[in-house]
């Protein structure tokens, strides 16, 4: 007797022509992906979010091809090798919506597209049993090869003689304590509510402090912060991202980030909640000004473009590059911790230590530690060039974090948007919990100097 199967199937991407109506062959290929194993997932690809996670990316990849087919009024099952070569130097010739004299995208970009493109294409030719449509030799001519990647594990990647061969992934520099500071002044000029002033220190302090991706800011939880405000030692649980199931982990943090958070929950946060949900909290600690909503990942990434775009800045400035500055810090700060004196022993040490491993992973939400050659490349670059001790290292990293809150503050009392009173509190909150980052910062000092304990970041 054959039973039937019930799958759980929400948030799955519709997808639509130009004109409105529905696009059937690309919803079924989306159903398709519910069922696309991916990193041990046995649920399909990830459709977690207000963006539909990656479905809803391979979705947005769809779209673009659903546009040229309808620009030229054809069926998707009569594109040809030809066409599909148009359609993919016509996404190498757009030019930016913002930046006339920059392109829409890099070749990296161009080629995830014209990936899940062609994946699209070759279901469509599976659906009406012609597996010339995409193949070698095919209708349109493209194969997939199986590479070898940095971790040593293969993949599968689609060749068309329409691809470049693409770009270094490793051209992107962690963003610069100097454009951090930007960022942060524009923020300051810009004539927002109290609310969304305090809404956007805050993300650029979790963005900074955390090493977060930016659907892991967006879903930090009241009880993550609470949990954290009891510890002697505190730290923030995090949902980690690009796993393939639900994982968290914890990521170590100072009092006067905690102070700040603080902050924000109960002088601007509470009143949008009262507002705009009735009380009827989420638990998510970023929301949305005017529907109460919890931030969007998307929300995340348009505040520091448009930050940067108002800014003036020129160098890059995203959410993502905060990860990088985060992550390179961290191995700075362990390279002096443990006297590594060159890149072989520190990697030889990350291979072999099982218990290093698994740290180093945890804090940075990693899955391979062939992603992370990079950062500690840049981080034995900027420690060469100065000698500190391990405490000097510690009590800078406080010291700045200080100076920044303080100068923060007190813009804040000179642009009226806190009283004298309010500053005053606040200044006093953010000193005790400097005094407490420093107390804990020499009392972890003292353990791994005297072997206590030979792990970074308390446990």
């Amino acid at each position: 007797m054959k039973r039937i199967t019930v799958k759980e199937a929400d948030n799955i991407s519709f997808l639509y022509w130009p004109n409105g109506s529905p696009c059937h062959l690309a919803n079924l290929y989306m159903i398709s992906l519910r069922n696309k194993v991916s990193m041990q997932r046995k649920n399909g690809l990830a459709r977690r979010g207000k963006g539909g996670g990656t479905i809803g990316a391979y979705a947005n990849k769809v779209n673009t091809l659903l546009k040229f087919a309808y620009d030229l009024n054809i069926n998707l099952t009569d594109l040809n090798d030809g066409l599909f070569s148009n359609f993919i130097d016509g996404l190498r010739s757009e030019k930016h919506k913002l930046y006339a004299n920059q392109l829409a995208r890099n070749e990296n970009t161009i080629h995830d597209i014209g990936s899940v493109c062609l994946s699209f294409l070759e279901f469509i030719g599976a659906l009406f049993n012609n597996e010339r449509f995409v193949a070698k030799n095919g209708i349109i001519k493209a194969y997939q090869d199986k590479v070898k990647n940095p971790a040593g594990h293969y993949n599968y990647v689609w060749r068309h003689h329409s691809f470049s061969s693409g770009e270094s992934r490793e051209k992107r520099k962690p963003i610069s304590q100097h454009t951090i500071k930007d960022l942060r002044e524009t923020a300051n000029k810009l004539p927002t509510s109290d609310h969304i002033a305090a809404r956007t220190q805050l993300l650029i302090s979790l963005l900074e402090n955390i090493g977060g991706r930016r659907g892991e800011i967006a879903e930090l939880t009241i009880e993550s912060f609470h949990q954290a405000m009891t510890m002697k030692y505190p730290s923030l649980e995090f949902i980690t991202l690009k796993r393939g199931r639900l994982q968290t982990r914890k990521v170590p943090v100072t009092r006067m980030l905690l102070n700040e958070i603080h902050d924000y929950i109960e002088v601007y946060r509470a009143d949008i909640i009262d507002k705009c949900l009735n009380g009827k909290d989420h638990g998510f600690v970023l929301v949305a000004e005017t529907t109460g909503a919890p931030y969007s990942p998307d929300s995340v990434t348009n505040e520091i473009r448009q930050l940067r775009i108002k800014s003036g800045i020129s160098e890059p400035a995203t959410a993502h590059l905060f990860r990088h500055a985060f992550i390179t810090n961290m191995f700075a700060l362990m390279i002096e911790r443990h006297r590594f004196k060159d890149e072989a022993v520190f990697k030889n040490q990350l291979i072999s230590d099982t218990f290093f491993k698994r740290e180093i992973l945890q804090l940075t939400g990693q899955k391979t530690l062939s992603a992370l050659d990079t950062y500690i490349d840049i981080a034995f670059a900027r420690v060469n060039n100065y000698t500190a001790s391990v405490s000097a290292a510690d009590l800078l990293r406080i010291h700045r974090q200080f100076d920044d809150y303080f100068d923060r503050l007190l813009s804040d009392l000179n642009e009226g948007r806190i009283s004298k009173e309010e500053f005053h509190g606040s200044l006093a909150r953010l000193r005790e919990a400097r005094d407490s980052d420093y107390k804990v910062a020499d009392e972890l000092e003292t353990r791994f100097r005297d072997g206590f304990t030979d792990s970074l970041f308390p446990r």
